[in-house]
């Protein structure tokens, strides 16, 4: 949506057949969970999502700063109003006797593979394809989380999670397949 917006980029009726079909796959796994939730925690996370894309795709197409230098300003940016959030919520401080070394190889993992070199890699595919064409692969995320626990902290792999991924994976194909028979027009000289 952001891409058809922004950057007018023309996205046809089967792009937008896959899109819709690897969200579609995406909500379900998302639905999948036995946790219920509450309007304002949907919408929380509704509005989550919309910034998240919008701040990626448009730091994505920004020429004028690096990759890393944006990385580096949104880190210590966040600073402030994590440490603000963090005071607001209760102590500071866990007990350390509670943290073991799989909480601090989760938060290794997280603050280096997935926010720096996971956003790296993203921002860089903006910079270079189209939005249309990077975005649905996002959908993955999910999926992936939940491969994630199940190889990390041993869960049952559901049925679910199975079909939720191919519904995604079907999507992502329909969408990324859907220029490869289309005559593209030659450059303009």
């Amino acid at each position: 949506m952001l891409a058809l917006l922004f950057f007018h980029e023309q996205i046809s009726s089967r792009k937008w057949l896959g899109i819709l079909i690897a969200t579609m796959g995406a909500v379900y796994l998302a639905g999948a969970t036995k946790s219920s939730l509450s309007a304002a925690a949907l919408g929380m996370t509704v509005l989550s999502v919309l910034l998240y894309s919008a701040g990626s795709v448009i730091i994505g197409k920004s020429k004028s700063v690096g990759v890393w230098s944006m990385l580096a300003w949104i880190s210590a940016l966040s600073l402030v109003p994590l440490g603000l959030m963090a005071a607001a919520s209760g102590p500071l401080y866990p007990d350390l006797k509670l943290l073991q070394i799989h909480h601090w190889l989760a938060l290794f993992f997280a603050v280096v593979f997935s926010a720096l070199f996971g956003q790296a890699v993203l921002f860089n595919l903006y910079r270079r394809y189209p939005v249309s064409e990077v975005a649905p692969w996002t959908l993955f995320i999910p999926f992936f989380a939940g491969l994630s626990s199940i190889l990390v902290y041993g869960e049952s792999l559901s049925l679910s999670l199975i079909l939720g991924g191919a519904i995604v994976l079907f999507g992502v194909w329909v969408q990324q397949s859907s220029d490869r028979g289309a005559v593209k027009s030659p450059p303009a000289i």
